[in-house]
C-alpha cells in the first residue's frame, strides 16, 4: 500500500516519526522539482538513502571532503566504465580510502541527504510499503530520532543564517588572514575547509556551492561563522559581475545538458534502471572549470592527500596495458574486498 502527500501538510520530522513509530519497512520517495530522494526503511529504521542530486553522489561527496580530486574521480569513473566495478570498491582497492572510512562517509552522505529535505519549502512524498532495493546495501541503521533532532536544529539555524545571508548572490571576501591554524581553531571539518578554499573574492555563494560540491546549508553555515568572527565580509555583486554570472550560468546550463546527454549514453552499458546511488557506478560531475582559486586558500587540492596514496599513482596499473587486461586486473583485486561493501 502506498501513502502519499505534500510536505506542506506533513513536515519531514512528522513523516519520519510516523514511519519510525509504525516500524515501517519500505521506500520513502520525496521529490522537489527535478530533485528526487529515496529513503529506505526497515522496521522503522533508516538503512540507506539515494538521490539524483549530483552533489550527493559518492564521488562528489568524497571530493567535497577532500579525499579525491576531480582528475582522480574522472580516472576512477573511467576504470569503472571499463570494468563495471563500482566506484567505492575501486577507491578501496587502490587505497584512496579505507573500508571503515568509506562506510563512515557513506553514512554521513545518507544523513546529509535527509537533512536537506528539512529545508525544503515544498515537496511531494509517497511511501511504498515493503519495497526495498534488491541489491546489497551497506547496513547503515541510522536512528530516526537523531535525524529528526538534527534536521530540526538545521531549520532553526537556517533562519538565523538567513538574517545575515539573505541570498546566494552575495560575494564573500576574506578581510583577515585565514589559514590552517584558523580553521583548526574554528574546528572546521574537511568539507568546511573545501568551502573556505573556494572563497576568492569573485565567486558568490551560489558559485561556491557548485565549486565545493557542498550543500547550500553547509556553505552558508561555514560563511556565517567566518562573517561573525570578522574573517569575511559579504559584498553585493557589481552590475557587471551580476550580468557575467547570469551569462555564465546560461552557458553552463547548455554545457551541462550536453554533457549529461553524452554521459548518459556512455553510462548506459553499466547502469540499468533507477538504482541506489551507493550501488550503481558514479553518475557524473558538475561541468565546472577547475580554475585555481585566487587569493587566500587554506588547502591546496593539487597536493597529495595525507590520508592515502593518490589514485593517479595506482589507476594506470588497474587500467592495464589494454582494455581486457585492465578489467581482469580490477576484477582480481575486487576479490579482496568484503561483499558487505555494497558501494
Amino acid at each position: 500500500m502506498a501513502v502519499s502527500g505534500n510536505l506542506k501538510t506533513m513536515l519531514p520530522g512528522d513523516l519520519l516519526q510516523w514511519l519510525s513509530l509504525g516500524q515501517k519497512s519500505g521506500t520513502l520517495v520525496v521529490s522537489n522539482k527535478a530533485v528526487e530522494k529515496k529513503i529506505f526503511f526497515k522496521n522503522g529504521r533508516v538503512i540507506s538513502s539515494a538521490s539524483n542530486d549530483p552533489r550527493e553522489y559518492l564521488g562528489q561527496f568524497l571530493m567535497s571532503h577532500g579525499y579525491i580530486s576531480e582528475p582522480e574521480l574522472m580516472k576512477g569513473m573511467q576504470v569503472q566504465a571499463e570494468s563495471g566495478i563500482l566506484l567505492g570498491k575501486i577507491l578501496v582497492m587502490i587505497d584512496v580510502i579505507s573500508e571503515e572510512e568509506l562506510q563512515r562517509l557513506m553514512r554521513m552522505k545518507a544523513e546529509e541527504a535527509i537533512y536537506d529535505i528539512f529545508l525544503w519549502r515544498d515537496g511531494e512524498f509517497r511511501f511504498i510499503d515493503d519495497e526495498l532495493p534488491t541489491q546489497e546495501m551497506i547496513p547503515l541503521q541510522v536512528d530516526v530520532t537523531g535525524i529528526i533532532m538534527e534536521g530540526t536544529r538545521r531549520v532553526d539555524e537556517w533562519q538565523r543564517i538567513r538574517l545575515l545571508i539573505p541570498n546566494e548572490a552575495l560575494v564573500p571576501v576574506i578581510v583577515k588572514h585565514l589559514d590552517e591554524s584558523t580553521a583548526d581553531m574554528l574546528q572546521f571539518d574537511d568539507a568546511q575547509r573545501t568551502v573556505v578554499a573556494a572563497v576568492d573574492g569573485k565567486r558568490n555563494l551560489a558559485d561556491i556551492v557548485l565549486e565545493s560540491r557542498s550543500s547550500s546549508f553547509l556553505v552558508a553555515e561555514t560563511l556565517y561563522r567566518l562573517v561573525r568572527e570578522a574573517y569575511v565580509e559579504l559584498r553585493e555583486p557589481t552590475p557587471e559581475k551580476a550580468a557575467a554570472v547570469a551569462a555564465g550560468r546560461h552557458r553552463l546550463g547548455s554545457a551541462h545538458a550536453g554533457a549529461a546527454r553524452l554521459e548518459g549514453a556512455e553510462r548506459g552499458q553499466v547502469v540499468r534502471g533507477d538504482r541506489q546511488d551507493e550501488l550503481h557506478p558514479e553518475r557524473g560531475l558538475h561541468p565546472l572549470p577547475r580554475e585555481r582559486p585566487v587569493g587566500h586558500r587554506i588547502a591546496d587540492q593539487d597536493q597529495p592527500h595525507p590520508r592515502a596514496r593518490r589514485a593517479v599513482d595506482f589507476l594506470p596499473s588497474v587500467e592495464g596495458r589494454d582494455h581486457h587486461t585492465g578489467i581482469v586486473s580490477a576484477a582480481m583485486l575486487l576479490v579482496a574486498v568484503p561483499r558487505s561493501l555494497g558501494c
